[in-house]
């Protein structure tokens, strides 16, 4: 039939003009025509192919969702429950751990708890917690990033037991191998545009402080407090943006003996735009446990 406009494709096809535009065989195949600036689309008869001259298609943007501060077993069971539900019913491509997934009460240099897990506790918590991520999103990429709680291991063998430093690690006490999940523990994850790590100060600007100590965009957990900073560049070069996500664990621990914490929970949602490389996040925040996001509310199931 070759190239027409979108309501010419409309009539043709006995569809409304959206339903053209939305259409990723007919997104594919559209070129602007010079002459008045209008898009048009090429529309195949039955059986032929699409114009090879059409513009190439643009992959889809890649969707990341990012998880904070968990502190397994001492997750907030409600944000977690709804989190879940979240992850069961989004496309998503890459799944970032931010650190301290796990409490790691065991290895704890604090004391105060009358009852400690054992390591094996610490590690089953978040071998479960792990399962669970992989089982809902089968396919999806998952990095995992050593918070300072995960870094409790290292500092206890290396005071306690110099002779197991090395010999034990979170990686293999939650089995990552078979759950397919990557370990970055000297190393940073970069995606698109922007550094994922733990977090670096608990200052009351933390956000502010991080974009200009890293002078990229970033986005880190370890304050439990969500917090944006963004700052402008060069003439319509883009923004740095720094991004403080809130945390998953509960908000009223035993060791804050009834004070309020102050934190924020929840957790992030990104795109990766393939054609700038760019990453564009979104905080989700959750109040006991609900939160809502395309047009719906997630609540907990209990």
């Amino acid at each position: 039939m070759g190239w027409m406009t979108a309501a010419e494709a409309a009539a043709h096809l006995k569809i409304s003009a959206d339903r053209v535009r939305q259409r990723e065989q007919y997104r594919a195949s559209r070129q602007r025509d010079p002459k008045d600036m209008m898009w048009r689309y090429w529309v195949p008869l039955e059986g032929e192919p699409e114009n090879p001259q059409a513009t190439p298609k643009r992959s889809r943007p890649t969707a990341i969702a990012s998880l904070w501060d968990a502190h397994h077993p001492d997750v907030d069971h409600r944000v977690w429950d709804s989190c879940l539900q979240f992850l069961a019913d989004t496309p998503i491509d890459i799944v970032v751990i931010g650190g301290d997934f796990i409490e790691a009460g065991s290895v704890s240099s604090h004391g105060g708890d009358p009852d400690p897990p054992s390591l094996l506790q610490d590690a089953k918590a978040g071998h479960r917690a792990l399962k669970q991520i992989r089982e809902l999103l089968p396919a999806a990429k998952i990095h995992y990033i050593e918070g300072n709680h995960e870094s409790r291991l290292n500092r206890a063998t290396v005071s306690n037991i110099p002779a197991l430093h090395g010999a034990l690690d979170w990686p293999s006490l939650m089995h990552f191998d078979e759950l397919d999940i990557s370990w970055f523990k000297d190393k940073p994850l970069i995606i698109g545009d922007t550094l994922f790590t733990h977090g670096n100060f608990t200052t009351v600007h933390h956000a502010k402080k991080m974009g200009e100590v890293f002078r990229q965009s970033v986005c880190y957990g370890h304050t439990h407090k969500s917090q944006f900073f963004s700052r402008g560049y060069g003439y319509d070069k883009g923004i740095i943006q720094s991004w403080g996500m809130p945390c998953m664990r509960t908000m009223q621990p035993n060791w804050l003996h009834g004070a309020p914490s102050g934190w924020t929970q929840g957790f992030g949602y990104h795109l990766l735009d393939p054609t700038t490389e760019k990453l564009h996040t979104q905080l989700i925040l959750a109040q006991q446990g609900v939160f809502a996001w395309g047009g719906r509310l997630y609540r907990p199931c209990s």
